[in-house]
């Protein structure tokens, strides 16, 4: 169990360094908070008692050598912390390689009960095209098809280099071929017990290479590749694949050879996982696959200019008019993915990117908010996109109030919801709730330390997401409570975590921001803006908004009665359609 720090720890020469007056009552202050955050490391739930303990104690901080004194005890924690919870990070890295594979992936204990999956592979959960029983196990519709999968799920376990085919199906909603095979460095590496990974994706008559990609890849003949691909098609085993190619058995084991000795596998299981994951052009794969899975489709790349990757999802109708999402401060581009039916409706296709180290988005670090219209920019010139509108969600305003001032001869509108202003003073911030209040502030006078307390928060978000939400949404209005319970906020919740999937240094460097001067004069801007804003919206205040009202020339404000932060969620129809009409 961590301590709070030593006299020698805490250094007797800081209590030289505080005044006089009161002497006493801010040594003890500043022992309750070094206290605190050791505390915090052990139980990250205490985080909101620490960030009120900090926002309190910012006349502690008053001198620099202090602050800088206090950092250190936050560097320390969160050493010490990553030391006790390095498993957790491992699984964090291995979560995020299997979210990069165009593939649906499950990663399973030997009872076939759920370790891990991918993102794909959670929308097959959440589609029913396979389901989890009440002890977390995967199962099929079929209790023989579910029995057969666990047999060979706990084979699997047991050899090394094991793997077996198997479709699992629902009716007329279609078929899964499901690849089992053992996973034997994941046992050594983040569990004490064997896992096996399962590769799953839609049962048709091509396997998701074609014929073309794989003589291309591995230099096969083209009757190699047509085996290959229907043994990762519709074919579970060597027979059934020589068969449907029209070749004998033993002719197609001399086939596999070749085919083994060329890309450099031992065995079919090595094979089969090669070229569900390896190095194929995996462009078509992933449309494909994404298209079957699930649509919209929810993570895009393009390369920008500068060599950065730049992520973005896709939502609705993909020929209709072109929206620019820009996503919240704690946001990404997952976070209007809860009704895509109304986009469709409008002919509507909308393009949701993740800002700079959001989600899978490459990081930029110190850059300038200003230039972000440089890398929609190019977005939509890759996607052959002209001319398109902007819609804004909470901390996103700021983004969309840069494009309308970089590139206005390209926007045909912007729809600000739920806007929470721009340059706030001092009074404005006074306005908004304590969570808020004590965040932006510290953030705006203390920002090195605001920096360490978002990476403490960080860890409890991670890990108890539900904590976090009861203490940003206490003191909320009853709509957006209502919204907070329905099903639909299960979409922010996903958001929340893919914000941070880096860590939070882009999302601190964006808080820092909100609170600094941003040299955006909105009387400058020209673009055709609709303000959509709850009248009790209790996280960007009325007041706050109405500066921006007054100070927009070529705005409208539609303020909705008995309605919060989060009405982007009741409102949908009538922001899309409002949208689709400018």
């Amino acid at each position: 169990m961590l301590k709070s720090p030593t006299p020698q720890l805490r250094g007797e020469w800081f209590y030289a360094m505080l005044p006089t007056m009161s002497a006493q009552s801010q040594i003890q202050a500043y022992d309750a908070l070094t206290s605190l955050i050791y505390d915090t490391a052990i139980d990250q739930s205490l985080w909101p008692k620490l960030l009120e303990q900090v926002s309190e104690s910012l006349h502690l901080l008053e001198e620099a050598d202090v602050e800088k004194f206090l950092a250190q005890h936050f560097d320390r924690a969160l050493h010490l912390n990553s030391q006790t919870n390095g498993q957790q990070t491992k699984n964090s890295a291995l979560q995020d390689i299997i979210n990069r594979l165009p593939i649906a992936v499950f990663v399973v204990k030997a009872d076939a009960s759920l370790f891990m999956s991918n993102e794909l592979a959670q929308q097959l959960i959440d589609q029913k095209q396979i389901t989890l029983n009440t002890c977390n196990e995967l199962s099929s519709f079929s209790k023989n098809t579910t029995e057969k999968l666990h047999r060979i799920i706990n084979n699997c376990s047991r050899d090394k280099q094991g793997g077996e085919y198997i479709s699992v199906s629902k009716g007329e909603s279609g078929s899964l071929s499901l690849w089992v095979s053992s996973t034997d460095t994941l046992h050594c590496e983040i569990s004490d017990e064997r896992l096996v990974t399962i590769y799953a994706s839609p049962k048709q008559g091509n396997s998701v290479a074609s014929i073309e990609m794989l003589m291309q890849a591995y230099s096969l003949t083209r009757t190699e590749s047509r085996l290959l691909q229907a043994l990762t098609g519709s074919s579970h085993n060597l027979a059934e694949a020589a068969n449907s190619i029209g070749v004998k058995h033993h002719t197609a084991r001399g086939y596999m050879k070749n085919i083994m000795l060329k890309t450099r596998t031992n065995s079919q299981p090595e094979l089969l996982k090669l070229i569900l994951t390896g190095p194929i052009p995996h462009a078509d794969i992933k449309q494909t696959l994404q298209t079957s899975v699930s649509e919209p489709k929810p993570c895009l790349t393009i390369k920008l200019f500068d060599g950065r990757q730049l992520a973005y999802a896709e939502y609705g109708d993909p020929k209709g008019f072109s929206v620019i999402y820009c996503h919240a401060l704690l946001g990404s581009r997952l976070e209007c993915d809860f009704n895509t039916q109304a986009l469709v409706h409008n002919n509507i296709r909308l393009i949701a990117p993740d800002r700079p180290g959001f989600g899978y988005s490459d990081s930029l670090p110190d850059r300038d908010p200003l230039l972000w219209y440089k890398d929609i920019e190019e977005l939509t010139d890759q996607l052959g996109i002209d001319k398109f509108s902007v819609l804004t969600f909470s901390g996103g305003s700021l983004y969309g109030l840069i494009l309308a001032r970089a590139i206005p001869e390209r926007i045909q509108q912007l729809s600000l919801v739920s806007n929470v202003g721009l340059n706030l003073t001092d009074k404005e911030l006074e306005s908004t709730r304590p969570f808020n209040r004590r965040m932006l502030k510290l953030a705006r006078k203390r920002p090195s330390i605001f920096r360490l307390m978002l990476r403490i928060m960080s860890i409890s978000l991670k890990h108890n997401i539900t904590q976090y939400i009861e203490v940003n949404h206490g003191s909320l209005c009853e709509s957006d409570h209502h919204i907070i319970e329905s099903e639909r906020f299960s979409t922010l919740k996903k958001s929340y975590a893919e914000c941070i999937r880096q860590g939070t240094n882009e999302m601190a460097y964006e808080a820092i921001s909100y609170t600094q001067h941003v040299d955006i004069t909105l009387s400058d801007i020209t673009v055709p803006t609709m303000i959509w804003q709850g009248r009790e919206d209790h996280i960007a205040p009325l007041p706050i908004i109405q500066r921006v009202i007054h100070e927009l020339p070529n705005s409208e404000a539609n303020i909705i009665d008995h309605e919060g932060h989060y009405l982007l969620f009741t409102y949908w129809h009538e922001i899309i359609k409002q949208l689709k009409t400018s």
